[in-house]
């Protein structure tokens, strides 16, 4: 039990030291971020960006329609990989 309850004390320590270190980690990087590019809030950030890269606009909005991309990536899956036949062929054998 003395083990046990060691064993869990080390784990939450770990965790929480862990979880410390990436959020600091997070936060330098945004601050740094900020200072090098000179801006203060996400705003000014996206207005940034779209500075520099005015011509990729188009492109990173299209890339977000998520609903778009996650139907045509399962029909890819069931057309060119076969997925679908796979899964029936096994949903298959288990009723067999």
């Amino acid at each position: 039990e003395a083990n046990r309850r060691g064993a869990v004390r080390a784990a939450t320590a770990s965790l929480a030291l862990g979880t410390l270190l990436a959020v600091t980690g997070a936060a330098v990087a945004v601050k740094c971020t900020q200072w090098y590019l000179g801006v203060n809030s996400a705003h000014e950030f996206a207005e940034y960006m779209r500075s520099r890269l005015p011509g990729q606009a188009q492109a990173v909005s299209s890339a977000a329609n998520i609903e778009g991309t996650k139907s045509s990536l399962a029909q890819w899956f069931r057309d060119k990989l076969g997925v679908g036949d796979f899964v029936t062929a096994r949903e298959a054998d288990k009723r067999a």
